[in-house]
């Protein structure tokens, strides 16, 4: 059977029109020092790819190496988070699992029955109506249960943050804390900027202990992409 192949699109424009890499380069790069090897990964485009057999997806390595059979009914990544993620997230039997992209080993089981592209360090996962966070390993970030995870186009992070719903109320998390869900409404995470909303019709902020304050002098979290 022939198959189909499709390049994932990168979120850098710039990233997307490299030259993709070949065997060539490969063997060039282990010729290189240190600082050249650098220069010269940073010119070509090393992800892996999507390949489609009739309605069945799998992934094949930037050389053409089948890393996935084409067995899934759907595979997403970014391509801008697959080199330093190495993982994607797999639909099978209509439940979605972790995989890695560069060996093809399964990371969790088919167990979810939704899961984003990975974007960050953790990733939001939902199951029978309730959400959780998960690492890229496949263990529970915390063993807290939300009500919603929020994704924009399938992206659940926006400058550095996550947004989840609990009881009622919003919270964040940058993929290392995770604040009380504190706001009964929350404003739209800007870059550089504190992370706002209001509660019980007061604006405020969230503290260094994950509280609600009024008081911007006590603000801790914060946009951030770094």
């Amino acid at each position: 059977k022939s198959m189909k192949r499709e390049n994932i699109k990168n979120n850098s424009m710039e990233n997307e029109q490299k030259p993709k890499a070949t065997q060539k380069e490969f063997d060039q790069l282990v010729k290189l020092e240190e600082m050249d090897a650098l220069d010269f990964i940073n010119s070509y485009r090393w992800y892996p790819e999507i390949v489609y057999e009739g309605d069945k997806c799998g992934i094949v390595s930037v050389l053409g190496k089948v890393v996935l059979p084409t067995e899934f009914e759907d595979i997403k990544f970014f391509a801008s988070a697959i080199e330093k993620q190495s993982v994607a997230t797999a639909q099978k039997n209509g439940k979605w699992g972790l995989v890695k992209t560069y060996t093809g080993e399964s990371v969790t089981r088919f167990i979810y029955d939704y899961m984003p592209p990975v974007s960050a360090n953790i990733i939001p996962v939902m199951k029978n109506g309730k959400w959780w966070y998960i690492k890229t390993t496949g263990e529970l970030f915390t063993p807290m249960e939300f009500d919603m995870i929020f994704t924009d186009s399938g992206v659940s992070f926006l400058n550095g943050i996550s947004i989840f719903k609990k009881d009622g109320r919003y919270g964040v998390t940058n993929g290392l804390e995770v604040s009380k869900p504190v706001f009964d409404e929350i404003d739209i995470v800007e870059l550089d900027e504190f992370i706002s909303g209001t509660r019980d019709g007061i604006r405020g902020y969230i503290d260094q202990n994950g509280e609600f304050t009024s008081d911007e002098e006590m603000a801790y979290w914060i946009g951030d992409c770094s």
